[in-house]
């Protein structure tokens, strides 16, 4: 079963503030992240635990990062790519990658870097390797990295095991989508 107390308590609660003028129209993107939002509590219950982790972006300057990885690398043919291959998106250039780490008392350690969003890698519609789109988000600069262990982050506890592969910087201009292809070995 999926239990969800804070939703019975708390409803919808965002991450920033913000201000919209008289005349103005505004238009915002609500994120829902899953991968940050289950969690399986380990204490011998077998529900899980839906924590709701929702960003918000203004629609009008959000941007989009898509890339490929190629089907013929090692790391691919070493992984079933259906399983568990995500690219994790972080704020800011040259970020050390880590997992998801979203404590249940809600205290991140201050040396602890989590994703700001995540990405499913898909084969390509063409089917000559796999594709992914990290979409909604705002202009700046991101850090991406791949990981094979994404099924196994759970945002409830650190996962030392969960191994990143190919980490590389872009900037995403207003409104615009910007590529970054993996070229793991």
């Amino acid at each position: 079963a999926l239990r969800c107390t804070s939703c019975e308590n708390n409803g919808v609660k965002l991450n920033r503030s913000f201000t919209i003028d008289v005349a103005q129209v505004t238009d915002f993107t609500l994120d829902f992240d899953l991968r940050k939002s289950i969690t399986d509590p380990q204490s011998g219950n077998q529900d899980y635990h839906l924590r709701p982790t929702v960003r918000i972006v203004d629609s009008d300057t959000a941007g989009n990062i898509a890339g490929t990885v190629p089907a013929d690398n090692a790391l691919m043919a070493a992984q079933d790519a259906q399983n568990g291959c995500v690219v994790y998106v972080y704020e800011g250039r040259d970020t050390m990658p880590q997992d998801i780490y979203l404590p249940l008392d809600g205290t991140v350690p201050d040396n602890h870097n989590n994703p700001i969003s995540t990405a499913r890698v898909e084969p390509t519609t063409t089917g000559d390797g796999f594709g992914y789109i990290a979409a909604h988000l705002p202009p700046g600069d991101y850090t991406l990295s791949l990981t094979c262990d994404g099924d196994f982050d759970d945002p409830a506890q650190p996962d030392g095991g969960v191994v990143f592969y190919d980490a590389g910087s872009v900037t995403v201009p207003s409104g615009q989508a910007v590529i970054h292809d993996f070229v793991t070995q």
